[in-house]
């Protein structure tokens, strides 16, 4: 289903929206945080001070009272139904938005990013947000969904979820398609080397450039983080407990390098794999992908989730990424879109493309269309301006096939990403430099189509690399690209970690 909220479109529209945005546009970066009240001291070596001098303990030696110090949403701040997110909401949830202007050249077009606040009796306003950046890698109000769930199973902190700027980005942004392209290379029997091949990948870079104009690059994670300093400036948020859902976790990640006395606390829910290398992340996606499948066929069998709809034997499935046709490749994507759980609007269009996916591994033929949507738009610019580094034009091939070879089911197609990245703008690999403060990072542990085998554990490592304080899993049994807001132990979890960050240890959570 298109976006409403979609505002890049190409052609002759676009380019008089885009020129009137660049005509308005402010300098690109942001306006600095608030500066009133003590900051947060934190050293890699000893305990710091306060503004008016008292001791704070190191990372890891929270104080009885540390949430006393973080930021709360004034009164002031005007909060109202949220005019697109339509789901219901868990009983004794409330849910509400403030919309808010992007950062950079994106300021001032008119349309603004939304925060979504969940609160409770429990989780109210008086006490200290622990803010989220929604991943562009999923839908918006999947991310609002999780978190909503989580303050209805117990947790007592209100959540503060960021819209990310890649909700103005559309399945019309790009002229072609994006999946239309990233089937076409899936199914070329000739993959990257083919003449076709290359210039329909050659033709999307072109068509993604025309459709977001000077502005292609701004929505990469940098940006992201850019749009979080503009809300924390809204909301006078100077202290905060920060985290981020997917490939929102590189975005706050990059805000707390930025920021580093802004952070208190992080988390980090089903992170993508930092660093920058496109093969590493496309290879994580179809290990999750293939793991996650497994994972659904067992439990689809035991429940009979199909009902009636034939299911392909066995715990893997081999079907031959040789010989893929286009409408092959799409009813795969669509099915990595049902097993990853936050790329989908609603459990019935779900059902939906779990229909489609049974019916290409049982060689069979679905009567459903496979639907188009705004998300793949939003993978690809995240994709390729999140992972600088790219695999050369001439290991493209090999690269496919090593995929298509290790998981037999989604390594073709999830491989064929990397090749749409070829001919996009290069930017520079960020450095990410963590305050050493506490770090919680939640991930599922059968299979996420959109961050790997081990979301908690790979993402603990890196964040423990970049500078986070001992960085802890919490892993849920299931499969999926989310674990907040899956039952009352991941949610318990968090809690604990929010309570006093110093006494979080390494949980695991059944499925």
């Amino acid at each position: 289903m298109a976006s409403k909220r979609a505002f890049f479109r190409t052609g002759s529209a676009a380019a008089g929206v885009l020129a009137a945005v660049l005509a308005t546009s402010v300098a690109a970066g942001c306006a600095p945080l608030p500066t009133a009240g003590p900051p947060l001291a934190v050293s890699r070596n000893g305990a710091g001070s306060g503004g008016d001098g008292t001791a704070i303990p190191t990372p890891g030696e929270a104080p009885k009272s540390w949430s006393d110090s973080l930021s709360r949403i004034p009164d002031s701040a005007s909060f109202s139904p949220c005019p697109e997110l339509d789901s219901p909401v868990p009983d004794g949830v409330t849910r509400e938005c403030m919309p808010f202007d992007p950062a950079g050249q994106l300021a001032g077009h008119g349309q603004p990013l939304y925060a979504a606040l969940l609160t409770s009796d429990s989780a109210n306003r008086s006490k200290p947000p622990l803010v989220i950046s929604s991943g562009p890698d999923r839908l918006f109000s999947a991310v609002v969904d999780s978190w909503a769930r989580t303050v209805a199973d117990g947790l007592s902190w209100p959540v503060l979820v960021v819209e990310p700027r890649t909700q103005f980005l559309g399945r019309k942004t790009c002229d072609p398609a994006v999946e239309e392209v990233s089937d076409t290379v899936a199914a070329e029997d000739d993959g990257p080397d083919s003449p076709t091949v290359r210039d329909s990948v050659a033709a999307l870079a072109r068509g993604c450039q025309d459709g977001t104009g000077d502005m292609q690059t701004d929505f990469d994670a940098s940006g992201h983080a850019d749009d979080l300093a503009s809300l924390a400036t809204k909301l006078g948020l100077e202290h905060m407990a920060l985290g981020g859902t997917g490939a929102g976790a590189s975005a706050a990640a990059l805000f707390a390098t930025a920021h580093p006395e802004a952070v208190a606390a992080f988390l980090a829910d089903s992170p993508t794999p930092f660093g920058g290398k496109l093969e590493d992340t496309v290879s994580a996606r179809a290990e999750g992908s293939q793991m996650a499948l497994a994972a659904w066929l067992a439990d689809c069998r035991a429940s009979r989730c199909l009902g009636d709809t034939a299911l392909p034997g066995g715990s893997s499935v081999d079907v031959n990424t040789e010989e893929l046709s286009a409408r092959d490749a799409a009813a795969l994507r669509v099915g990595r879109d049902a097993l990853s759980g936050v790329t989908t609007a609603s459990p019935s269009e779900r059902t939906d493309l779990y229909r489609i996916l049974a019916g290409e591994l049982t060689g069979g033929s679905s009567s459903s269309t496979v639907p188009a949507s705004d998300a793949n738009t939003r993978e690809l610019f995240t994709t390729c301006l999140d992972n600088p580094e790219r695999p050369a034009a001439d290991a493209l091939p090999g690269v496919l096939d090593d995929l298509g070879s290790r998981f037999p089911t989604f390594g073709r197609e999830v491989g064929a990403r990397a090749a749409l990245c070829s001919d996009w703008p290069v930017v520079q690999s960020p450095d990410y430099a963590l305050p050493a403060v506490p770090t919680l990072v939640t991930g599922t542990t059968a299979g996420d189509p959109l961050a790997g085998s081990d979301p908690a554990g790979a993402g603990s490592a890196a964040l423990t690399a970049a500078g986070a304080a001992s960085a802890i899993p919490l892993r849920y049994g299931g499969y999926g690209s989310v674990a907040v807001g899956t039952g009352r132990c991941i949610a318990d979890g968090v809690q604990a970690f929010l309570d006093d960050p110093a006494k979080a240890t390494p949980t695991a959570c059944p499925a």
